[in-house]
């Protein structure tokens, strides 16, 4: 799970933000990705969300992942 301090610590460390190239946060049960896009701009290459509670993907959500080549969501309930 994707604790409370966790996401701080991700959201204060801009050092660590502008570094990460994989991300994988697989089994999580994660409901939104805007905390991800909003967090992890540049650099961020590859991004694991599979098997989550993701419903919902906005067509703007990943706008700012200019470097990302791989995005796995597999087993979401994703809504077309």
């Amino acid at each position: 799970f994707i604790s409370d301090k966790f996401y701080n610590f991700l959201s204060v460390s801009s050092n660590f933000r502008g570094k990460l190239t994989y991300l994988y946060l697989s089994n999580n049960r994660i409901r939104s990705i805007q905390f991800i896009t909003n967090t992890f701009i540049r650099q961020l290459r590859e991004l694991d969300l599979s098997f989550n509670f993701i419903e919902f993907i906005h067509q703007n959500d990943f706008r700012n992942l200019n470097s990302l080549e791989s995005l796995y969501l597999s087993n979401n309930p994703i809504k077309s």
